[in-house]
């Protein structure tokens, strides 16, 4: 399952937001990242964008035979920078590469996307 599908429910965002954090999450061994990546997605981004771009991931997947996933450009969870769970941060890499680039940042990597 990809971030996109993981964490996008609004409800759970907003009690976030709220400072009401659900009971699972505060057990949660990677809580950090998981609140980061709640808080990441804003309201305005359409879910049928996200989704289909999911759909993508899954068919390139299929065809490739390689599993791909669906990246942050900038990544979220990064002492220096927080980007956003929108389709023009978003990438479709293998996960191999996606492994290999971990949560590196760098500042001229804007470029890529705006």
């Amino acid at each position: 399952m990809s971030v996109c599908k993981r964490y996008n429910a609004v409800a759970t965002r907003r009690r976030i937001i709220a400072g009401d954090e659900p009971p699972w999450l505060a057990k949660h061994p990677r809580r950090s990242y998981v609140r980061q990546a709640y808080l990441a997605l804003p309201y305005w981004q359409s879910r049928d964008e996200l989704r289909w771009l999911d759909w993508c991931r899954r068919a390139w997947s299929a065809a490739t035979g390689i599993e791909h996933v669906i990246d942050h450009v900038i990544p979220i969870n990064h002492p220096a920078v927080c980007g956003l769970t929108v389709v023009a941060n978003l990438a479709l890499l293998t996960r191999d590469a996606n492994a290999a680039k971990g949560g590196k940042w760098a500042p001229d990597q804007t470029e890529m996307v705006f």
